[in-house]
């Protein structure tokens, strides 16, 4: 099963712009063979696994969806339990409410081995941007010359 969880006290909860957060997403190939030996024949290890997240608004806009695909991070399989760590330095979302989704796909992103829909819910609090009206922000450097 795919699931997600903070590092940051144990649990995302509300965060400020541009403060990093860094998650966990736990991968545990056995529990879906247990799950799914019930309906289907076991799994084998899984090849050339993507690991990815989604970060949507509350009302259903998807800002951002990264995977280890992107940054040529893709193991050779998977079979068992463990973890793969993503940093996001700069959490550059306006205040309000967002939902984390996990997936694990394969190399194509074709097939979805696992995914968890709201793996986490979290609120974004103002930090030192001060900048309204959108879902994300820039990070502008104004200048009047």
């Amino acid at each position: 099963r795919v699931a997600a969880a903070a590092i940051a006290k144990g649990q995302i909860a509300k965060l400020a712009t541009t403060k990093p957060i860094e998650l966990h997403v736990n991968a545990d190939v056995k529990a879906a063979e247990q799950k799914l030996a019930a309906v289907s024949k076991p799994l084998k290890p899984i090849p050339f696994p993507v690991f990815g997240i989604t970060v949507d608004s509350l009302g259903g806009t998807t800002l951002t969806s990264p995977c280890t695909r992107d940054v040529g991070l893709v193991p050779e399989n998977i079979d068992g339990s463990g973890y793969v760590e993503i940093l996001l330095p700069n959490i550059v979302l306006m205040p309000g409410t967002f939902d984390l989704h996990t997936s694990i796909t394969d190399f194509n992103r074709q097939h979805v081995f696992d995914h968890l829909h709201m793996a986490r819910r979290f609120d974004v609090m103002s930090g030192k941007i001060n900048e309204t009206g959108s879902l994300m922000t820039l990070s502008p450097r104004w200048t009047i010359v």
